[in-house]
């Protein structure tokens, strides 16, 4: 559902200061407005069952004022409080910005390699006001079809290690993601095995809730190998077919898990064959990196808040892999930490270990 009260445009400026052109922005507002939601989730505002139909987007005007914004407000309405709003900057117009300049640059009116700097404005939809009701049935927008399992975080964390993501890009807002060091281990082999192409798959796991914080976390149970996924050098394309086999594949495991995002490999080796060595280790393609590409799939099929994205580096032949996670941050695709976890849960192997002393 898109927000019809306002209409967005990108203003693109040339490096001179003079105004290049207005682009109308065609704006996907359901990262942000999911991000509001699990906010919600996570502070004990919002339930499962308060949808984002009552959801307001709103601009947040500038220091000039009208019609130039500094950012939009996202709240959602809860029947048993008064919901959750949650602020977004500029920085969410980002592909809106790369669109128009990419218009203009069409159109003559900025060259190749100009940099350029924008304004985002906000005019009132004057047909939206005259049109008013239209209908005299109200839709309802159904909450997320997501089923959070009761969980103590501690017990995940504690048999965990944290992997930082690369400096000044991790945040303590994010949801914690848990990864066995099984799944990034089969990850590692399968884009070996793939040699100079990339390769990927589906991860799968449970959204889990520890209700004494009350925090959301995500446990990645598995990954399921891309099948008719067509891979090259540069590339790996996930089909129609893809996805109805990943689903066969979590239907045939009947353990209630989801698809939590998905995992791609990067053989840098292949595409940095005239770098030395040393010089491949500090590139920062070693570190991951998410193509547009990449963004714009993950943006269509995983824009719910808490999933994730697993990119895996193969930086020098048949040695060196990094993983690298990226998930949402207030609505933007940016790299992040996680947690490796090696064997079961703390209370699992705890529980294990009382039943082997009581059963030697």
């Amino acid at each position: 559902m898109s927000d019809q009260r306002y209409r967005y445009a990108i203003e693109i400026y040339q490096s001179n200061g003079q105004c290049a052109g207005q682009i109308p922005a065609s704006v996907d507002w359901e990262p942000a407005r999911q991000w509001t939601w699990m906010t919600g989730i996570r502070k004990g505002l919002l339930r499962l069952t308060d949808g984002i139909d009552t959801s307001a987007i709103r601009p947040l005007w500038g220091e000039t004022g009208e019609p130039y914004v500094d950012g939009f407000r996202v709240t959602i309405m809860s029947e048993r409080s008064d919901g959750i709003s949650e602020d977004f900057s500029t920085a969410y117009f980002m592909s809106a910005v790369t669109a128009a300049t990419a218009r203009l640059r069409e159109k003559g009116r900025l060259n190749k390699d100009e940099g350029v700097r924008f304004l985002a404005l906000a005019t009132f939809n004057e047909d939206h006001a005259k049109a008013g009701p239209t209908r005299r049935l109200k839709s309802r927008e159904l909450p997320p079809e997501v089923t959070i399992v009761p969980s103590t975080l501690a017990d995940f964390v504690g048999a965990s290690t944290l992997v930082n993501a690369p400096a000044g890009e991790t945040s303590s807002n994010d949801i914690p993601i848990v990864i066995p060091r099984r799944v990034l281990d089969e990850t590692r082999d399968l884009t070996r095995q793939a040699g100079a192409n990339e390769t990927g798959g589906i991860l799968i796991g449970h959204l889990r809730q520890d209700p004494g914080l009350p925090e959301l976390f995500v446990e990645i149970t598995a990954q399921i190998p891309a099948a008719h996924a067509p891979a090259r050098v540069d590339r790996l394309t996930f089909t129609p077919e893809t996805w109805t086999a990943a689903q066969a594949a979590l239907d045939f495991r009947r353990g209630q898990e989801v698809f939590q995002g998905f995992w791609h490999s990067h053989p840098v080796y292949d595409w940095c064959r005239k770098c030395p060595e040393e010089k491949r280790l500090a590139c920062p393609l070693a570190q991951g990196f998410m193509s547009a590409d990449d963004c714009q799939l993950h943006r269509t099929v995983f824009p719910r808040a808490y999933t994730c994205a697993l990119v895996v580096s193969h930086v020098v032949e048949n040695q060196s892999i990094v993983h690298s996670l990226f998930g949402w941050r207030r609505g933007l695709i940016e790299s992040r930490s996680f947690y490796v976890m090696d064997g079961a849960p703390q209370s699992e192997r705890e529980a294990a270990a009382k039943l082997k002393r009581e059963n030697p």
